[in-house]
């Protein structure tokens, strides 16, 4: 494929000369580094070097550990498990590798084919490009060819594209462009050859022309090489003046949840054990540019012990013997805690005492988690367990996931008991996670939509905890920043402040064993090299846009890109905010047909005074002829009347029952709620706080709190109010029709009217 050419006008020209005075390399490295993690560059070459890494062993089965332990062997840089593990998932997830046998792994035949031709083709462009290049070559000049085309790539290809990154690709354009004799570079190359400048320049101003398709695409290799370089990591140089220039935050504090308590105490199996741990590493590395501080909060506190105290009593009462616990180590039926335990057990093999297990997170817990780093964060949060905001969120989040979770048959074969208990459940997990995240979104500005100028963050292992953090995140025009991230998620943001090594630059590029991409990406290359070179004209182009303005605003926009949750936490938080705006609509229109059918009542109740109203005239006027012609037309009209008022009677009758049925449902909450009131103050702790506080308070404070908590006096008040006014109604047409049928004369005509 011929490579497509960009091509540059004089006044861009101009424009870039200008640009390559002011833009300090840092800066021209951090955009290249935003641009391309925001194209997906990194991701696209780490699946292809997977790739590589299965065709170079000729396809044979590997396990993921023996697959990664080769990658980072042959790019010389240790990149962490959990970020190649995405990748090998989004491969295994499009087929492109398979499972052979367990835990083995090959490449789909389709896309060891495309390897393989892939392979053959970069081979060809390297032996043609160096062809080209031995053709060019003159004897005489002192060195041979061999050794003149290994330095030619070691101090000068390689180098220049470092220098100018994506300028590359205007290099290879030769239009309205700079020419590579302008490059510093070029004369530092030439200058190491003293006796033979004049030949050596020549040879390259000939190579260098451009007009060799192998050399252009040995050229453009090396620039999607480096650009996968770019995209890993800043190097030194750029992330200490980019740290400097950006004024990011040099202290973070996090509040952990309760799962990493767990973790980080080793009282957990879970999941996302390594990248807990792996951030902590991660935290020790970059001390002296970031400090980084946990905490955990009282309610945190009381979570955690309240959890441990529950698991210590169930496994005492379960009284395993090793073999048992041996058994149901690798069982799905227990918890991460109770498996850790028995995993505890099978390495010591014997029953480590329960007491002697658990206590010491009970009785010193402040001691244990200060050997580990985190300090108690003493704040009173009683205002969160009251506070309508937090109210409000709690009751949606219960609502939502109870539901969700019938839908998904999880309480089939429940009884009512049960189920009530699951949501119980539910309330009790999101009261913790509500108050925390309002706790530490107060600790925020109003207003804020940089990363790196926040302080305070929530860590937490608990998907259904980023879920409701993401949803806030898109029903509040204010909340632009995560307030919960998994560790993951930290790993990426903090990794920025790591520089790359040179043994990583160096063992990426001119690796011609490694395909970055297989199918044809000229039009990928220059794609991104334009977004590159758009960016940094943007920057220069205007005068208000200073070193320091740019650095922070790039800053923020890379650390922005590290911490995108994940695909299924993003979707289920749009889901839920597509839910309860369906609830609100719903709930919304019953109000209106309500308040339509209220309307219509008054209006029909009008109508019937009109008209009996227009009847009492009527009867006065037919007095006036026959009294026997009158009672006979009253009587026909009374008889009409009657049933119509008594059609009347029966939609209001019905229309009662239905607000009883309602006030019933909300009677039946007040009575849960007191049973609730009554529990809560007969517990050993409010009879303890009773003391302090005075039992009348309590009592009022208890009852108050969890009256809230069960449903909307409000609205309960509105709805007893209605039915009232309804039963009057009621009761009216029952005298009215009980006029109609003792007698219809002109006095009791004046009655009904």
């Amino acid at each position: 494929m011929v490579l497509e050419i960009i091509t540059i006008g004089k006044a861009d020209l101009i424009k870039n000369l200008k640009m390559a005075q002011i833009l300090s390399s840092e800066i021209v490295s951090l955009v290249h580094h935003v641009k391309l993690n925001e194209s997906g560059w990194w991701e696209k070459a780490i699946q292809n070097i997977i790739i590589s890494i299965f065709g170079i062993h000729n396809n044979a089965p590997l396990s993921k550990e023996d697959l990664f332990k080769s990658l980072k062997n042959e790019i010389k840089t240790d990149l962490d498990d959990i970020r190649l593990t995405k990748q090998f998932n989004i491969l295994q997830g499009k087929k492109s590798i398979i499972m052979v046998i367990d835990k083995l792994y090959v490449l789909s035949n389709e896309i060891y084919d495309e390897f393989v031709i892939s392979f053959e083709n970069q081979k060809n462009i390297e032996i043609e490009a160096e062809k080209r290049f031995q053709e060019l070559c003159e004897p005489c000049i002192g060195i041979s060819s061999n050794e003149l085309w290994v330095e030619l790539n070691q101090h000068l290809i390689i180098p220049l594209i470092k220098e100018i990154g994506a300028k590359t690709y205007e290099l290879l354009s030769g239009k309205n462009s700079m020419t590579i004799d302008q490059y510093g570079q070029f004369h530092q190359f030439i200058l190491r050859y003293n006796g033979d400048k004049a030949r050596i320049q020549t040879l390259l101003l000939n190579y260098f022309d451009f007009k060799n398709e192998f050399v252009k695409k040995y050229i453009l290799h090396q620039l999607n090489a480096y650009f996968f370089v770019e995209a890993t990591n800043l190097n030194q140089n750029t992330v200490e003046q980019v740290y400097i220039l950006s004024k990011s935050q040099a202290n973070l504090k996090i509040f952990v949840d309760t799962n990493f308590l767990l973790t980080l105490l080793d009282l957990h199996d879970n999941p996302s054990n390594d990248a807990a741990f792996l951030l902590l590493e991660l935290v020790d590395e970059i001390k002296n540019r970031v400090k980084v501080k946990f905490y955990v909060l009282p309610i945190t506190v009381l979570e955690f012990q309240n959890l441990i105290s529950k698991f210590k009593d169930y496994l005492k009462k379960l009284n395993p013997s090793l073999n048992q616990a041996i058994a149901a180590e690798s069982s799905d039926d227990f918890s991460g805690i109770i498996k850790k335990y028995f995993h505890k057990c099978h390495e010591k093999t014997m029953m480590i005492d329960i007491d002697d297990y658990f206590d010491p997170y009970l009785n010193n817990f402040t001691v244990n988690i200060r050997n580990k780093g985190i300090e108690i964060q003493q704040d009173n949060m009683n205002k969160y367990s009251i506070d309508q905001d937090v109210i409000d969120d709690l009751f949606e989040q219960v609502e939502y996931r109870y539901d969700r979770n019938c839908k998904a048959e999880k309480y089939t074969g429940l009884s009512e008991d049960e189920k009530i208990q699951k949501k119980q459940y539910i309330y009790d997990k999101f009261n913790h996670d509500c108050q925390m995240w309002h706790y530490v979104k107060d600790k925020r500005p109003a207003y804020i939509d940089s990363t790196k100028d926040v302080t305070n963050w929530i860590l937490t292992l608990d998907f259904s905890f980023l879920e409701y953090d993401k949803f806030k995140q898109l029903s509040e025009s204010k909340n632009k920043i995560s307030i919960c991230l998994h560790p993951n998620e930290f790993i990426s943001m903090l990794q920025f402040w790591v520089p790359r090594t040179e043994k990583f630059e160096n063992a990426i590029m001119g690796n011609f064993r490694l395909p970055f991409f297989f199918k044809e990406v000229d039009s990928d290359s220059e794609k991104i090299s334009i977004e590159i070179l758009r960016s940094m004209s943007q920057y220069e182009d205007s005068e208000k846009f200073t070193t320091e303005l740019v650095t922070e605003m790039l800053t923020n926009k890379a650390l922005r890109q590290k911490i995108k949750p994940q695909n299924s936490v993003e979707t289920n938080a749009i889901l839920l905010k597509e839910e309860l705006f369906k609830r609100f609509e719903a709930t919304s229109k019953l109000l209106k047909e309500e308040t339509v059918q209220k309307n219509n009542l008054a209006e029909e109740l009008a109508t019937v005074k009109i008209e009996i109203s227009t009847l009492s005239q009527k009867i006065d006027k037919l007095q006036e002829d026959s009294t026997k012609r009158i009672e006979k037309e009253l009587d026909l009209i009374r008889q009409s009347r009657i049933q119509e008022l008594n059609n009347k009677k029966e939609g209001l009758r019905i229309y009662i029952e239905q607000q009883e049925n309602r006030i019933n449902d909300f009677k039946d909450l007040i009575t849960k709620a007191n049973q609730a009131t009554s529990i809560e103050l007969s517990s050993f702790g409010s009879k303890m706080l009773s003391l302090i506080k005075g039992k009348n308070k309590l009592e009022e404070e208890v009852r108050g709190r969890l009256h809230n908590s069960y449903y909307d006096d409000s609205k309960y008040k509105k709805l007893v109010s209605d039915y009232k006014l309804a039963e009057k109604e009621y009761n009216e047409l029952i005298t009215n029709v009980s006029h109609l049928i003792s007698g219809f004369n002109s006095q009791s005509i004046e009655k009904i009217v």
